[in-house]
């Protein structure tokens, strides 16, 4: 699940929590203190759990920014790498070759 769909499923149990106290708060069988006391328990775990995904979804964010500016920073040393004057060759530890440059004369 994405952290959007989380923050709107979030606000919609939001609502329907607030819907159910109205509700449930009306019916004489149900002890007095007992709603009252498990609403504002669900109610402050709501607010956290809120609180834990605009946070989640902040640092997506900032985590694809981040993620593009290294995409471009690589693409740019690609670049280099391929328009150098020279060849070059880039090799693992046993000297395998893993990439070269296309060089021109």
């Amino acid at each position: 699940m994405n952290t959007e769909k989380f923050i709107q499923r979030t606000e919609v149990l939001h609502k329907r929590l607030a819907d159910l106290y109205q509700t449930a708060s009306v019916l004489p069988w149900i002890p007095a203190d007992l709603l009252p006391q498990a609403f504002k328990e669900l109610y402050n775990t709501l607010k956290i759990v809120q609180l834990a995904a605009e946070e989640l979804y902040q640092q997506n964010e900032e985590l694809l920014q981040t993620r593009k500016w290294l995409e471009a920073e690589r693409q740019h040393y690609q670049d280099l790498f391929e328009l150098a004057p020279d060849a070059y060759l880039v090799t693992n530890p046993e000297g395998i070759i893993q990439e070269a440059n296309h060089h021109r004369s």
